[in-house]
C-alpha cells in the first residue's frame, strides 16, 4: 500500500499522492509497483483486497512460486498473470467474478470500493442461506 503524502478529491474519487511504498509486492497493484511515487485512486486498495480475498479463499499465498521481486513484476504486472481461480470458479463463481473485476491490470477497468461492496453483497446473496431449502 502506498504511503500517502496528500489527498485530493478528483472526479468524485479520492486521489492520493504517494510519498513512498510500504507493503508486500505480491498484493500491490501494477501501478504502485511500476511507479511507487505516482498518483493513485482507491483502486490500488481494491486490487490489494482482491489478492487478500483470493488468499483467504484458497489458503495460499499469491504467486508463491515466484522467488524474486523482479520476476513478480514481470509475470504478474507486465504480463497480467493472476492467481489461479479453478477452485473458486467451481465452488463460488459469483465470487470469482468479483475477484477478476477487482484485480484488473488497468485501474480504469477495476471496481471502485463501492462497486466492490455491492458485488460482494450480491455474491454472498447468491450463495443463499444455509437454512433455505
Amino acid at each position: 500500500v502506498p504511503r500517502t503524502g496528500s489527498a485530493d478529491k478528483k472526479g468524485g474519487g479520492l486521489t492520493r499522492k504517494a510519498s513512498g511504498m510500504k507493503g508486500t509486492p505480491r498484493y500491490m497493484s501494477p501501478e504502485v509497483l511500476m511507479n511507487p511515487s505516482g498518483d493513485y485512486t482507491e483502486k490500488v486498495d481494491v486490487y490489494g483486497v482482491a489478492m487478500t480475498m483470493w488468499s483467504m479463499a484458497t489458503c495460499e499465498v499469491p504467486y508463491a512460486h515466484v522467488q524474486s521481486a523482479l520476476d513478480l513484476v514481470r509475470i504478474a504486472h507486465q504480463h497480467g498473470v493472476r492467481p489461479p481461480m479453478d477452485y473458486i470458479l467451481q465452488t463460488w463463481p459469483d465470487f470469482a467474478q468479483v475477484l477478476s473485476k477487482s484485480w484488473c491490470h488497468n485501474p480504469e477497468e477495476r471496481l471502485s470500493a463501492q462497486e466492490l461492496i455491492v458485488m460482494l453483497d450480491r455474491a454472498w446473496e447468491a450463495l443463499g442461506s444455509p437454512n433455505e431449502g
